[in-house]
């Protein structure tokens, strides 16, 4: 039996040269990966190392290796450099060593992990971890503002009939049985669409209370069939998995690296294998602004991008959706599937 240090000596003996924070940073500069594998908590209250990939611990073999359904998008080839970093240099060792028997020959970790990296008065950005809170009570308000002023036929992204994404549920032939949830679906009908098509379990997250309320009134609420749940996406821990993911229009105010692969994450944890995500988004054409907020604008490639190998674009479409004001709202649409029955290991 060995004890925890002699693990980590060895670790240590299979790793190539360990960079120092600086000269860390320098490789990045010419093209190496540093993936920080510090929590949540620790990123919250230290802040971020720019630029770097966050992969959880748990998840970083099947997120680096290559030749994973799961690797991340920036990992693509077995001589990459990656640079791990925890919080003091332990846990990245035992880490790293463990990608070297994946074959990543250039893994490493840095020496002295964030608190030397902190030490040498390198750049440090802030986390919006913190915000998380804040940004999720100024979410709430900004759109239970919006519904306090407008009746839900009179918001600009209101549809009397949500034709593509029902379009799309008939093309992927998505059982009545399926579990479905619709995120940031507020007032929107789809949900009563759905059951209206015999679904059975259709589930609606939104932030507002006020767009909820508005499901409610509309629809009941002793209707066993439909759940509606008020949180904010990015915060939101999934109790459950859903066989159909649809977005319409929550995606594309992600204008942040760091909240886009939060998105991810929810998505990833929510979903059952070989369950479906029906995404639609601003195409690049699309405007700069919705309801006074800056958005990102997407093609189907840049979706599939960023939901990246554990998804397959099945199926993608243009709406020109013409808002109760009259402007027009150019949206591209993407479905994908999970690429394989396991999910990845918890």
């Amino acid at each position: 039996m060995k004890t925890v240090h002699e693990l980590l000596t060895e670790a240590r003996a299979a790793l190539p040269h360990r960079p120092s924070p600086s000269e860390a940073v320098r490789a990045q500069r010419t093209g190496a990966l540093l993936i920080d594998l510090r929590s949540d908590d620790q990123r919250r209250h230290d802040g971020l190392i720019p630029g770097a990939l966050v992969i959880p611990r748990n998840s970083l073999e099947w997120r680096c290796d290559p030749g994973s359904a799961w690797r991340h998008p920036s990992i693509h080839d077995y001589d990459q450099q990656l640079v791990l970093i925890c919080d003091q240099g332990f846990q990245s060792s035992l880490a790293a060593a463990n990608l070297q028997q994946l074959g990543l020959r250039r893994a490493t970790d840095m020496d002295g992990g964030f608190v030397a990296y902190r030490a040498e008065g390198l750049p440090v950005a802030s986390s919006h971890a913190p915000l998380r809170g804040k940004r999720s009570n100024a979410a709430a308000r900004h759109w239970d503002a919006i519904y306090e002023t407008r009746a839900p036929e009179q918001v600009s992204w209101y549809q009397a009939r949500p034709e593509t994404s029902l379009e799309l549920v008939d093309a992927l032939a998505v059982p009545h049985d399926a579990a479905v949830i619709d995120v940031g679906g507020g007032a929107s009908l789809l949900a009563e669409s759905l059951l209206q098509r015999g679904f059975s379990d259709v589930s609606v997250l939104d932030v507002s209370e006020r767009a909820l309320r508005h499901l409610t009134d509309r629809h009941g609420s002793a209707d066993r069939r439909l759940h509606v749940i008020r949180h904010d996406l990015l915060s939101w821990t999934p109790q459950r998995r859903y066989d159909l993911w649809h977005d319409r229009a929550v995606l594309h105010f992600f204008q942040d690296p760091v909240e886009r692969s939060r998105y991810v994450e929810v998505l990833e944890a929510a979903l059952a294998p070989s369950a479906t995500a029906i995404i639609g988004v601003f195409a690049l054409d699309g405007p700069h602004q919705c309801s006074g907020l800056p958005v990102m604008r997407y093609g189907a490639r840049q979706l599939a991008e960023l939901l990246g190998d554990g998804f397959r674009l099945v199926d993608e479409r243009r709406e020109e959706h013409r808002t109760p004001g009259g402007a027009l709202q150019p949206f591209i649409w993407a479905a994908f599937t999970r690429r394989n029955q396991n999910i990845l290991p918890a």
